[in-house]
């Protein structure tokens, strides 16, 4: 009821074969055009479930079934509250002559700054003007959509309405386990002006019943206008959670609220083969936001907090390991690749790498990038790797390190074949362990990706690459392992031991450089093809550490 700032009123008289009424005008007063207006049916019996019809503004809606003790809501824009019920079978008007005030009638005008919501799905079904379309979009169909078919011709996803005991009706979403992307989304019947959310939240009710899933969301308008992709704070579990997203959030994205046509998309990331249930979406004002219930913090690594890698797992022997106990890089192990590279290290980068911004101390390796003039660059940083000093075939690599953040700038731990300086690149293949790319919110995603020639060293250059995200908490707020695992038949990728990809090895000649030995790369870039380049919100500020990639320890395994 606070979301509305309303009374509860009985406002539906038993009046013999009518059942007609409007709101008291003292709750539904007349607004201004662009007002809005909540109606929520309520029944008090303990009778079976009843629709009932109602118009406004010459427009007629039925209502989904309202159950014993549950309750409708329709919200809508109009120029004023008045709105006239009736019962859809003369069997209701019946009932609630016999029960006076079985039903509760809430009507309650608001304007634009004041307490307002927005329902678009709840007990069971989409609500006016939400109820447009509810459809999906599936890769395995390039990305054309399925629409109000239940996910019949989508082969990746499918939905149904299904009964979830007291909380009653739900959107309930199945996502295969194909590799595939594919969304689910509820679309209006035509673009809605929602300026009057500004400042305030989407929320909605989730739980997983199979698998596991961490979610995604967008909001559309009219094509091409869209907010971006955002992600929950937390992975879903079997308990309903109510997670919110901020609507300035969205705007900066790119969302224009006065076009939205869709009242949300969402789908799972990093893992398919999942069951997700969905309820109670709905956008609230700027005075509810402060009262809607928000994500879960994400966990908070500060410091030399954060998960450890142990000395042994069964099945592996440690073979090397690199503390960075003492006061410089050991040469033994390490060397620096220094200069701007070929066209920017192939990547546009900005930066100028020099062994200056590397350094040893208190059991910490420490890239730092900075903004400075030097070699004809702006900026400069550090790459260092093991280049003929040492490799690695099969086995694990477990990388226990602290991200920096900030737009433009590109943490990578990463291998290339020992072959590179022969053969180069992609023919010597690369395995990227872990890559971010910071700004945006982008910081609480890593990625693990192959790269290769497609026909291998005696074929024409023909680069192909392919790979998988994680998507954690803040990956700049404290320190985290970065694991492979490799083997003749395949690469895992794991973070703080939880898999998130594989990539499958066979005998053809396109994937034959990853069953070689690689050596091993830390840099951080500035700049670049994928992540754009710094702006004003970048900062190099020392005593922050937010362009500092911290490694605290380096461990190799064998099998």
């Amino acid at each position: 009821m606070s979301a509305v700032n309303a009374t509860w009123i009985d406002c539906l008289k038993a009046r013999r074969g009518r059942g007609n009424t409007k709101c008291p005008k003292k709750i539904c007063r007349r607004g201004p055009r662009g007002a809005r207006f909540t109606l929520l049916l309520f029944n008090h019996g303990t009778l079976n479930p009843h629709y009932l019809e109602f118009a406004s503004n010459g427009r007629e809606f039925q209502s989904s079934a309202i159950k014993p003790r549950e309750t409708y809501w329709y919200s809508a824009e109009v120029r004023n509250c008045a709105v006239i019920i009736r019962s859809r079978r003369s069997q209701l008007a019946i009932w609630l002559r016999a029960t006076a005030s079985a039903l509760s009638l809430l009507c309650a005008h608001t304007v634009f700054g004041d307490d307002s919501v927005e329902i678009v799905l709840q007990d069971g079904a989409a609500q006016p003007p939400w109820d447009g379309e509810m459809g999906a979009y599936d890769e395995a169909i390039d990305y054309d959509v399925c629409l109000d078919d239940g996910g019949d011709a989508c082969p990746t996803v499918g939905w149904q309405w299904r009964d979830a005991g007291e909380r009653g009706q739900i959107l309930e979403s199945t996502w295969q386990s194909n590799g595939m992307a594919a969304g689910l989304f509820i679309k209006s019947r035509s673009p809605q002006n929602l300026a009057a959310f500004s400042q305030g939240a989407i929320l909605f009710d989730a739980r997983v019943t199979s698998g596991s899933a961490r979610l995604a969301m967008k909001i559309d308008c009219v094509w091409p206008c869209t907010s971006g992709d955002f992600l929950t704070n937390a992975n879903l579990t079997s308990e309903w959670q109510t997670f919110s997203i901020a609507i300035p959030q969205l705007v900066n994205g790119g969302l224009d609220l006065t076009t939205v046509d869709t009242g949300l998309v969402f789908w799972p990331v990093n893992h398919q083969g999942t069951t997700v249930e969905i309820d109670r979406v709905r956008w609230i004002s700027a005075s509810n936001a402060e009262d809607a219930n928000p994500d879960p913090p994400p966990d908070s690594n500060t410091d030399n907090n954060g998960p450890e890698s142990p000395l042994r797992y069964d099945g592996f022997d440690l073979v090397w390991c690199d503390e960075f106990s003492g006061t410089r890089l050991d040469d033994r192990y390490w060397n620096h690749n220094i200069g701007t590279g070929s066209g920017g290290w192939g990547n546009n980068e900005w930066q100028y790498y020099r062994s200056n911004n590397t350094r040893v101390a208190n059991g910490f390796l420490t890239i730092t990038a900075r903004e400075e003039n030097y070699g004809g660059q702006n900026y400069t940083s550090s790459r260092i790797k093991t280049e003929g000093l040492v490799d690695f075939t099969y086995g694990r690599v477990d990388i226990r390190a602290k991200l920096p953040r900030g737009q433009g700038i590109w943490p990578a731990l990463w291998a290339l074949g020992s072959n590179f300086a022969e053969v180069g690149w992609p023919y010597s293949g690369e395995i990227d362990i872990m890559e971010m790319i910071g700004g945006s919110g982008r910081e609480d995603t890593v990625h693990g990706t192959v790269h290769w020639n497609v026909g291998g060293l005696n074929a024409p250059y023909s680069h192909a690459y392919i790979g998988g995200a994680y998507y954690g908490s803040d990956f700049s707020a404290g320190f985290n392992v970065f694991s492979i695992i490799r083997t003749a038949d395949g690469i895992e990728w794991r973070v703080n031991d939880a898999p998130y990809y594989r990539f499958d090895i066979d005998e053809s000649a396109s994937r034959a450089p990853f069953r070689k030995p690689f050596f091993l790369i830390f840099n951080v870039a500035v700049g670049g093809n994928w992540p754009g380049y710094p702006d004003e919100t970048t900062s190099f500020r020392s005593e922050e550490h937010t362009s500092e990639l911290q490694s605290r320890e380096l461990i190799a395994y064998a099998v």
